[in-house]
């Protein structure tokens, strides 16, 4: 998840350091919710009742600490069904922490579930399965979001997903700083491990792997290929978080502010190029 402070303006001195867009891809039976307010944004990728619990303890926090702030729009895609019907647990979870408070959400796009099914080549799909989100204008739009536009280090992010402590969702953005941060976390790497990951091994870490996209196994290969090269630990962060900065060059919108996070950001490990 990303939590964005709009507070800091153009002429602040981290005003041009403000993402002006945030996306999120590859939604099957996860769930991808925006919330805006005034003057906050926030998105989170949820894939389990835990996470959702975590994404809104967190982001009410932040949005409704201000007593003038009590509604926030929420913007919801994705559900696709799963045999095991995960996608109305997760669902389920989603509403309670909507109504079960004493907060007003306002529905925006929502986009899921059976109201999200295309059908092509005899099989079923998402319609949408991710966005891109126009902070300022609140403009929602559906996208294909590649590897270079999801932020530094993407395979060493998919790899926290197969931590022992991973239960809860995870920040990765400080609204105030205006700085993307990467934490360490508990790495254990699996006892038995190939560097070639069989399609059908991919596939059983999906709820819908009929229904996945190019993308979640070239990520799965990724994370499968960090494991095996890494025995014992995450070398990247023996002095502490990973940090980089957004900037306006769109060649390179993320730099490092830290060696470490430089050396990181360059470990064929950490990226998944296609």
């Amino acid at each position: 998840m990303a939590i964005i402070s709009l507070n800091a303006t153009k002429s602040s001195s981290t005003g041009d350091n403000i993402p002006s867009y945030v996306s999120s891809d590859d939604a099957t039976s996860c769930y991808i919710v925006i919330l805006r307010s005034a003057n906050r944004c926030c998105i989170g990728h949820l894939d389990t009742a835990m996470r959702v619990k975590s994404f809104f303890k967190n982001t009410e926090q932040f949005f409704f600490s201000n007593d003038n702030v009590t509604t926030a729009k929420v913007h919801i895609i994705g559900g696709f069904p799963d045999p095991q019907n995960l996608y109305r647990s997760i669902l389920h979870e989603i509403l309670l922490s909507l109504v079960c408070n004493d907060r007003t959400y306002e529905l925006g796009v929502c986009c899921i579930a059976e109201n999200n099914i295309k059908t092509a080549t005899q099989n079923t799909y998402p319609a949408i399965m991710g966005v891109l989100y126009d902070i300022i204008p609140d403009r929602l739009n559906p996208a294909c979001i590649g590897w270079k536009a999801r932020g530094p280090v993407p395979a060493l992010r998919l790899s926290r997903l197969y931590s022992p402590y991973s239960g809860e969702i995870t920040n990765v953005f400080d609204p105030e700083n205006c700085i993307l941060f990467v934490n360490p976390f508990a790495y254990v790497r699996p006892s038995s491990v190939s560097l070639n990951m069989s399609t059908e091994q991919m596939r059983a870490r999906s709820t819908t792997p009929d229904q996945e996209p190019p993308t979640f196994f070239e990520g799965q290969a990724a994370i499968n290929r960090l494991m095996f090269f890494c025995h014992n630990s995450l070398t990247w962060f023996k002095n502490g978080p990973l940090k980089f900065q957004c900037t306006a060059d769109s060649s390179k919108p993320w730099v490092p502010l830290d060696e470490a996070s430089a050396v990181a950001s360059r470990d064929s490990l950490t990226n998944i190029s296609i």
